[in-house]
């Protein structure tokens, strides 16, 4: 999620950790401990919040990158990218538990100065209004498929940009414009279900398609111009930075021992999700393998897949809801950056930027709706910054030690090396747009 990547900034110092007091759970059994009710700030439901902010629209385009790089390749990828995150995301946890600073941007003030904190903040504002442009075609697109699913037929690109414009007047315009959306938190638990659901769905439809693919045409091992791309997905795919500090500052005696197994733990659920999909839906489809799997045709033994008309009106549903929740946080970002107001802002104020981020971001998606270059945007040049390059350069201020610490060159080298990647990819797809 790419898809619920939401949470106001929060900022809390000096908290005293040494008051709290941890509740016995040795004498619970295995089930008990798995299964007990998720109460706010325990592990698992920590866990789940880290998973959730960043599967999405990410999730749904990894098949993308075993298209674009070969099944081995693909597939490593994927697995280099979680372990990237992961030692990312500790870098992070770490450098916030050292200053007791639980807002990232506020952590790379303190140790990077106000300049590097700057560029971390317009990345997450890019990759908030990013993600709402991502969102927007996503459902613009899914609403006809749906509708010629039950027959009903139209002009596409009509259909598509007036599903938009009534999704952005009914329903974001009214939520976008509250200040507060703690009510529709319980889009994380839909959000997983539907992806999980997804999944399954394409795991079992896979014998139908295997039927009728000829597999001599799979892709193992490509290493050509489109592996910058599938570097970009497979980043922009476990992009979850902008809420780590927040989950961290929730989370019942934040100590790194547990932060660390709340990371460990989302970062292999992600990783194993992404893999089952990436996969099944790579050999389902081949080299029609379409942007999102949920677009894909269905078998030829299959005239109507109502299993997958099932999850595109999931997805639809969910996607919908996200909208307006990324909105929320991307304005209050803009808010802070650009007008220097850290409270409440004004009515007219709050009002104009709501106004401005849904205007331009549906004007966006009805004339440029190429979601591809968006994810290789969100992954390229936002995860670059968020996941690369800041925590590179906050591991080498963490370390106390000199930049030519042999520790430090190579974090450097690999952080600014890999965002180079993702930024080329980015490259290529504008040139190749432009072209």
């Amino acid at each position: 999620m790419a898809s619920e990547r939401t949470f106001e900034p929060m900022l809390i110092r000096d908290r005293n950790l040494s008051s709290i007091i941890i509740p016995p759970t040795s004498n619970l059994t295995w089930f008990q401990r798995t299964f007990k009710p998720m109460k706010p700030g325990s592990v698992r439901g920590s866990i789940f919040t880290l998973a959730s902010t960043a599967m999405g629209a990410g999730y749904l385009a990894t098949p993308n990158i075993l298209l674009k790089a070969g099944v081995i390749f693909g597939l490593g990828i994927i697995i280099f990218c979680g372990i990237l995150i992961y030692l990312s995301l500790m870098t992070v946890v770490r450098c916030a538990y050292k200053y007791q600073i639980f807002h990232y941007p506020s952590v790379a003030r303190k140790m990077l100065g106000n300049g590097w904190a700057v560029l971390l903040e317009v990345a997450i504002i890019l990759n908030g209004y990013g993600l709402i442009i991502a969102l927007n075609i996503i459902v613009g697109s899914l609403i006809p498929n749906i509708m010629s699913s039950f027959g009903v037929k139209g002009h596409g690109d009509l259909e598509r940009a007036l599903a938009m414009t009534g999704l952005n007047l009914c329903l974001v315009t009214p939520l976008g414009i509250m200040r507060n959306l703690g009510a529709l938190r319980f889009k994380a638990l839909f959000n997983v279900t539907c992806l999980t659901f997804i999944m399954f769905v394409v795991i079992i439809e896979f014998p139908y398609f295997a039927k009728d693919n000829n597999f001599d045409s799979v892709k193992y091992a490509d290493m050509d111009i489109n592996f910058f791309s599938a570097f970009s997905l497979g980043l922009f795919a476990y992009l979850c930075h902008q809420n780590i500090t927040r989950i961290q500052s929730e989370l019942f005696n934040p100590t790194i021992l547990r932060m660390k197994k709340v990371t460990r733990r989302s970062v292999t659920t992600m990783c194993t999700l992404f893999c089952l999909i990436s996969l099944f839906g790579y050999l389902s489809c081949l080299h029609n393998t379409p942007h999102l799997i949920i677009l894909r045709k269905p078998p030829s033994n299959i005239s109507n897949d109502a299993a997958m008309v099932i999850c595109r009106i999931m997805i639809t549903f969910t996607m919908s809801i996200a909208i307006p929740i990324n909105l929320n946080p991307c304005r209050v970002s803009i808010q802070k950056l650009v007008f220097k107001v850290e409270e409440n802002a004004s009515n007219l104020m709050h009002y104009g930027i709501t106004l401005t981020i849904i205007c331009t971001t549906l004007i966006f998606a009805i004339f440029f709706p190429n979601v591809e270059i968006v994810f290789h945007f969100l992954g390229g040049f936002c995860g670059g910054v968020m996941a690369l390059i800041i925590p590179g350069l906050m591991y080498v201020e963490y370390s106390e030690k000199s930049l030519t610490y042999w520790k430090n060159v190579i974090v450097i080298v690999v952080s600014w090396g890999l965002a180079f990647v993702g930024f080329t990819s980015l490259i290529i797809d504008v040139y190749n747009e432009a072209k």
